[in-house]
């Protein structure tokens, strides 16, 4: 029997890094011309002014203060999670990277532009009508207004659903804002797979992906294993090696058995190859889980699957989950309580995550983990259409592998999509006319989405890990109409 899995990993360092947060006081300027008046990050440049985003350059500014000790880390880098978008990082009047992407956290190595004591950062936004403006004159196209923003929503990487009660052009910073200093090693994620298990006994193969500040030798100690490996400095390394669990016991959907899970901390220490002792470096908390749900697959027919469990058909009832609030985040974590609340007061046990929300944050998989529900998870897309674009293309496979570092270990994850069911929007004539379709393009546009959704995503999710589920697209919930057949379906308002 093929067996699948997924395993929930929570980091917890207590390490040699040391972090500045950056959160709090800064000053803003619109224009080239303004002048620099205070602010608190996070933010949206709309919460700021009071008023609808200006269609111009935004930038923040903030001076801090960097002691010499900082400097004598190995690696200092500015990490920044939720950037909407599209915005520069200049450290010292030096352009460090450009940011892109909602979905992705950026995290930029700034310690050879950093001094002892007074630095500046300045985060520059420019209006994403600029930034397409200059590609629509690049490729010599020209758009109405509205197949304009068409354009920009399909290319721009951020939830559909991100400004409930802002306007779309709205932007700013989301997430936190740090200066993290490394001497050593940082541990970027871990990741486990099941490579056999007999009479109780599990085989498990283990990978560390980890940046490496110095050459040296590192010790990984748990309850379950003792690790010792020579590695020289370099960035995305991955640190691979098996041990064995006892008596382990698997991890159950709703209403067919127990949510079990194995925690424990592995502690990893450092030491020069001409020293002998090692000193602790950084301690990170984990959970492993493993299921056992298997998809089965009618080869002729994409739409024709089944769910196994240990060789017995398995059925969802299924819900529909639109994440929403992403610009604020207490508002974001009570709708989705509150939207879990009911789901635990029917029979439920399959929640689809809808691809207009983007993905929510750690502690909505969290739950959906000690509640035994499953996660049927859209790829953030959706929209009338995406174009064959390489830019969109690189941008997407960047995302996929940065989200399933994040997320693919939670238990509750059963299968991936790459949006939600979208080809109903070609039919549409109002929805064509609204976005400035012409006709004409609609084959262009099925052609983009059908290479991004059956072949762009597919090949990223299968390289990252080829034991994960994949669909194209993910059920037509909103309309109660669906080829797939895995089940029932309940709406839950949340």
């Amino acid at each position: 029997m093929r067996i699948l899995f997924f395993i929930f990993i929570l980091f917890s360092f207590l390490s040699s890094a040391q972090e500045i947060d950056l959160s709090g006081e800064w000053e803003y300027k619109v224009g080239n011309s303004g002048s620099w008046k205070s602010c608190e990050l996070p933010n949206t440049i709309s919460s700021i002014l009071g008023t609808a985003p200006p269609v111009e350059y935004v930038r923040f500014r903030k001076k801090i203060d960097i002691p010499l000790e900082l400097l004598d880390k190995k690696s200092v880098r500015l990490a920044i999670d939720h950037v909407d978008t599209y915005c520069s990082v200049l450290v010292n009047d030096d352009k460090m990277g450009d940011l892109e992407n909602f979905f992705i956290g950026a995290d930029i190595e700034i310690k050879d532009n950093l001094l002892p004591g007074e630095n500046e950062i300045i985060l520059e936004f420019t209006p994403a009508k600029w930034v397409f403006e200059k590609m629509w004159k690049k490729a010599g196209v020209s758009f109405s207004p509205a197949r304009q923003r068409l354009d920009i929503e399909m290319h721009e990487r951020k939830p559909r659903y991100m400004h409930r009660n802002s306007p779309d052009s709205d932007f700013g910073i989301y997430g936190g804002i740090k200066i993290k200093a490394y001497d050593h090693i940082e541990i970027r994620d871990v990741n486990f797979k099941l490579l056999s298990e007999s009479d109780g006994r599990a085989k498990i193969l283990i990978k560390v992906h980890a940046d490496v500040m110095e050459s040296g030798a590192f010790k990984f100690e748990s309850k379950y294993f003792t690790q010792e490996e020579k590695i020289l400095t370099g960035s995305d390394r991955d640190i691979i090696w098996t041990f064995f669990i006892d008596d382990f016991k698997y991890w159950y959907p709703k209403g067919m058995g127990d949510q079990n899970s194995f925690k424990d901390k592995m502690t990893i220490s450092f030491r020069r190859l001409n020293d002998r002792e090692y000193t602790k470096d950084t301690e990170v908390d984990y959970r492993i889980n493993f299921h056992k749900i298997e998809l089965i697959q009618n080869p002729k027919v994409e739409e024709e699957f089944s769910f196994e469990m240990e060789g017995m058909e398995v059925t969802f009832n299924a819900t529909l989950f639109k994440n929403q609030y992403i610009a604020d985040p207490k508002k974001q974590k009570e709708f989705y309580h509150s939207f879990l609340e009911k789901v635990v007061q029917t029979d439920v046990n399959l929640i689809n995550v809808h691809g207009s929300g983007g993905y929510p944050e750690n502690e909505f998989y969290e739950i959906c983990d000690s509640l035994g529900i499953m996660v049927w998870q859209d790829f953030a897309f959706s929209g009338i259409g995406y174009p064959s674009d390489s830019v969109l293309y690189k941008n997407a496979r960047k995302e996929v592998n940065h989200q399933m570092r994040r997320i693919s270990e939670y238990a509750c994850l059963l299968l991936f999509s790459g949006s939600a069911h979208i080809d109903k929007y070609f039919a549409d004539e109002v929805m064509l006319q609204k976005y400035g379709v012409e006709k004409k393009e609609i084959k262009t546009l099925k052609k983009g989405q059908n290479d991004l959704f059956g072949r762009i995503l597919r090949i990223a999710l299968n390289k990252f890990n080829s034991r994960l589920y994949y669909k194209a697209h993910s059920p037509d919930f909103e309309s109660g109409k669906t080829d797939y057949n895995f089940g029932s379906f309940t709406k839950i308002d949340p």
